[in-house]
């Protein structure tokens, strides 16, 4: 009886000790579910695509963010800025891991009427640490896109870049 004490407070333990440490690892999220699709010829998933729709009606008219419910707590405030008048660019805060990297956030830049749309997950790591996971994920996912006639006519690509200093992985939709 004694021994059965002893196991059932030792995994009391282990779980009071393990369950709360991973919950408050916002960081350790694996972001794959939602990312995924960038390095599948940027063919974003439907809540992805539905985030990335909600950032203008929430940054410009204070509308309501789609986060998927399991990444609320790892999403921040979404900022948004407006160059020349027609070219918008928010900001995400968006803290997990993909592919072993950490993310810092999603980046988006469109352009009123001009057709312009570029989706970027920005890193917290630099370019040297990124590329060796990713540059193999890009290849295959360049051939994907330029598998659509339409995709290569408008030279939808994919690619890493660093930008002041931020490093992102770019799917180029424009049209």
């Amino acid at each position: 009886m004694r021994q059965v004490f002893s196991i059932v407070f030792a995994s009391t333990a282990l779980v009071l000790l393990a369950g709360p440490s991973l919950a408050k690892d916002k960081s350790a999220l694996d972001l794959a579910p939602l990312l995924d699709g960038f390095v599948e010829g940027c063919n974003f998933s439907e809540p992805l695509y539905d985030l990335i729709a909600s950032l203008r009606p929430t940054t410009r008219d204070g509308g309501a963010l789609a986060v998927p419910a399991e990444y609320v707590e790892v999403a921040g405030e979404p900022s948004h800025e407006t160059i020349e008048t027609t070219t918008q660019m928010y900001h995400l805060p968006l803290t997990g891991q993909w592919h072993g990297q950490s993310v810092a956030g999603l980046d988006l830049v469109n352009q009123d009427d001009a057709g312009m749309f570029v989706v970027g997950v920005r890193f917290a790591d630099n370019e040297d640490a990124v590329r060796p996971t990713f540059d193999p994920l890009l290849v295959e996912s360049q051939a994907i896109i330029d598998q659509d006639e339409m995709s290569a006519d408008f030279g939808h690509n994919i690619v890493i870049n660093t930008d002041e200093g931020v490093t992102r992985l770019v799917c180029n939709l424009s049209t």
